[in-house]
């Protein structure tokens, strides 16, 4: 097993690998910048997590509510807006289902909170523009097992 977080994100990779139009183009712990010939990409990290106890006794109850943000990198041309738009369909198509994690069945909320365009990590000028699409995920478990999401 692994810890929830990262369940999650593999969850995400997952659905959205299932895609063809994202076949070979959906990545995560990337640490080296994309080159041209890589774009478009989708890459997938899970961001922050807030906690709150829901029961007292010992071991307590948590709900975790975690925050993943799906960047789409595309190189800057004159459809480059258009080319992020169409994967932002796919994207969302995907992960607004009824059932978004099918690898996680017991993740029954996952939604979309926010969208950001920009450059990489802040940049203003770059050959390459980012849509961040930040998603909520809300799982329940027990602070003694941080790898089942309980039903």
């Amino acid at each position: 097993m692994s810890h929830i977080r990262r369940q999650i994100r593999d969850a995400m990779v997952a659905r959205l690998q299932s895609a063809p139009a994202l076949t070979g183009h959906v990545f995560v712990n990337r640490v080296d910048p994309f080159t041209l010939t890589e774009l478009p990409a989708v890459a997938v990290v899970v961001e922050q997590e807030a906690v709150e106890y829901t029961t007292m006794g010992y071991p307590r109850a948590m709900e975790r509510r975690l925050q993943a943000v799906v960047s789409i990198i595309v190189a800057v041309n004159t459809v480059f807006d258009d080319a992020m738009e169409d994967l932002a369909v796919v994207v969302e198509g995907l992960l607004g289902v009824e059932t978004p994690l099918p690898l996680l069945p017991q993740i029954t909320d996952l939604r979309l909170r926010g969208a950001e365009k920009g450059g990489p990590s802040g940049e203003t000028a770059s050959d390459v523009v980012v849509l961040r699409l930040t998603y909520e995920i809300l799982a329940l478990s027990r602070e003694n097992d941080p790898e089942t999401i309980d039903a």
